[in-house]
């Protein structure tokens, strides 16, 4: 996988993420280097999540409009 500055990581792994509850995100990589959790909004948006951006956190909302999951800037 290529990210940033033209960096190079190995994909350890695929798996699936969740919230323990009824989000689920599959196909998830594993890359060796990276130190932070990437999430593919277009990944998202596509399996028909919505993503909102608030200056402190961002929330992800089921399409029956409730919240799965709250990204906190930290």
């Amino acid at each position: 996988m290529t990210y940033g500055y033209n960096n190079k990581g190995r994909i350890l792994g695929i798996g699936t993420i969740s919230n323990g509850t009824s989000f689920n995100i599959k196909d998830v990589l594993l890359i060796v280097g990276l130190k932070h959790n990437l999430i593919s909004i277009s990944q998202l948006c596509d399996k028909g999540y919505k993503v909102v951006f608030e200056l402190n956190h961002s929330l992800i909302f089921h399409a029956s409009s409730h919240i799965v999951l709250v990204g906190v800037v930290t």
